[in-house]
């Protein structure tokens, strides 16, 4: 694998080690434990009683032979089945990347926060003339080069949307782009049916030697949408059913709308998010039981305005941080929670305080993996700069998380004496030796006003277009040999028909 491009003044620079937030903080409770019981009570109440619809025959009768109730396409499940499933569920798991020395493999286990891009937007801000358009293979292609070389991006998904591709292999499209253009951790979320699962998990299958070994280290991974309120359609029936089969990590993503398609209040939203959540959660693990599995969710709120989505605002942020409470705090599973996804249009101010909170919302909470940089308008349209500047806001987070040290070398007490009063440390040993632990912007931008008008006012959207730029002009990188190439695209043929 080619992991090294041509860099300014003819110097070789090496893709940078994949930068996880490592929490030294303890969890932030919006939602203490009473309240967490008080969810999970009510959760079951409704999977006994109201149930939840499955729009595939085999799913229901795997869940009817685990002891659920099946009346119609409805099952309603006793507690002992849920309680089953949550004890089978492993407490963490590694999603791993393709690097031969497990570099980019990542630890899901509690500690750490994983940013990675979010998807799957249909429209793109075109690179070269500024203006909105339909998104296609090539776009996607480029958003993972970007995400490959950035190490604040840890895993992929399929953040733009292949809409020039057919629509029977678009997904198989999408994956196969993504494992040419990097080596980390593969997500895909747009394999919503058995037959596209299975072509999906043929590719990776040839990437690494056969199903055993993908099992072994799986680089690619899904998760599957329940339709809220209260269903799973037939066709992600089908995927999770592949997925738990072959043993690979499989979320449940839950999407309701708070006032169009779940109850408007934050706890009633969590109790259909966590009701939806543990009755795919009983599917994977009736299936195949240990399979690793996580929480995911990026429900959110109907603007009260228009009918559209809002994305971020009190309630979002509230609701990132009941779904890991609740996976996390109560259930002690992996999980994931929606960051960022501005409503802005533009990568500006609003931008800015919008991903900014998110972002620390879902980190302060103890959230494993975040889905949601490079998206604008609600996750709907691709910014190659929004990208960037959303990794800007993730260090600032990360340095901030990760805590200061407290001992005698950072007490400084005999460099404070050494100095003095009325003198400055500036050429002090102790700054010398320490300042390069001091974060610095690569995109925002730090000058006197004088120094920023003689610059023409360049803010920081033209440095993160130009850092974009580069990245696509030196980055190209090759993770797919020619031969295996042709095994992957004969795959796809297959699969069209």
């Amino acid at each position: 694998m080619e992991r090294r491009v041509s860099a300014r003044r003819g110097r070789n620079v090496q893709k940078a080690p994949i930068r996880p937030i490592r929490r030294n903080l303890q969890r932030m409770a919006y939602f203490d434990e009473k309240q967490c019981d008080a969810i999970h009570k009510a959760s079951l109440q409704v999977l006994e009683t109201t149930g939840v619809v499955f729009g595939l025959e085999a799913a229901r009768d795997v869940l009817r032979n685990a002891g659920a109730s099946v009346e119609g396409d409805v099952v309603r499940f006793p507690r002992e089945l849920i309680e089953r499933a949550l004890a089978a569920t492993p407490r963490q798991f590694t999603l791993c990347g393709r690097a031969p020395d497990g570099a980019e493999d990542l630890l899901i286990d509690g500690s750490s926060s994983y940013m990675n891009l979010d998807g799957n937007g249909m429209d793109v801000i075109d690179f070269s003339t500024g203006e909105r358009r339909g998104s296609t293979l090539r776009d996607l292609e480029d958003a993972t080069r970007i995400a490959d070389w950035l190490p604040q991006i840890s895993y992929v998904w399929p953040v733009a949307t292949a809409r020039d591709c057919p629509e029977a292999t678009q997904a198989l499209w999408e994956t196969f782009i993504q494992m040419k253009n990097t080596s980390k951790h593969i997500m895909t979320m747009t394999v919503a049916s058995g037959t596209t699962a299975r072509g999906v998990l043929e590719m990776a299958a040839v990437l690494c030697g056969g199903m055993e070994s993908l099992r072994e280290k799986p680089f690619i991974s899904t998760f599957l949408c329940a339709t809220s309120p209260l269903a799973f359609e037939t066709g992600a029936c089908e995927a999770i059913v592949e997925f738990a089969k072959a043993g690979l990590p499989t979320g449940i993503m839950t999407m309701p709308i708070s006032g169009a398609t779940a109850p408007i209040s934050v706890a009633g939203n969590l109790v259909q998010v966590n009701t939806e959540f543990l009755a795919g959660l009983a599917l994977i693990q009736t299936i195949n039981p240990g399979c690793p599995t996580f929480y995911a969710s990026c429900t959110t709120l109907m603007d009260l305005r228009t009918g559209g989505v809002t994305s971020n605002g009190p309630e979002d942020y509230l609701l990132q941080a009941g779904v890991a409470a609740m996976s996390r705090s109560k259930y002690d599973i992996p999980v994931m929670t929606g960051i960022m996804g501005t409503e802005a249009r533009f990568p500006g101010w609003q931008a800015g305080v919008e991903d900014s909170l998110s972002c620390y919302t879902s980190v302060l909470c103890g959230a494993d993996m975040m889905p949601g940089a490079g998206l604008l308008k609600n996750a709907t349209t691709l910014s190659f700069e929004e990208l960037l500047m959303g990794c800007e806001i993730y260090e600032i987070i990360k340095r901030t998380a990760e805590g200061a040290p407290v001992d005698e070398a950072s007490l400084a007490v005999e460099v404070i004496e050494r100095v003095g009063p009325r003198r400055d440390f500036m050429t002090d040993e102790h700054t010398l030796t320490n300042m390069r632990g001091v974060w610095q912007p690569e995109i925002l931008r730090r000058c006197s006003y004088d120094a920023w008008e003689k610059d023409a006012r360049r803010d920081a959207l033209e440095t993160a277009r130009e850092r974009a730029a580069w990245i696509l002009e030196h980055h190209r990188p090759q993770y797919v040999a020619e031969e295996k190439e042709r095994e992957l695209r004969a795959i796809i043929a297959k699969y069209q028909g």
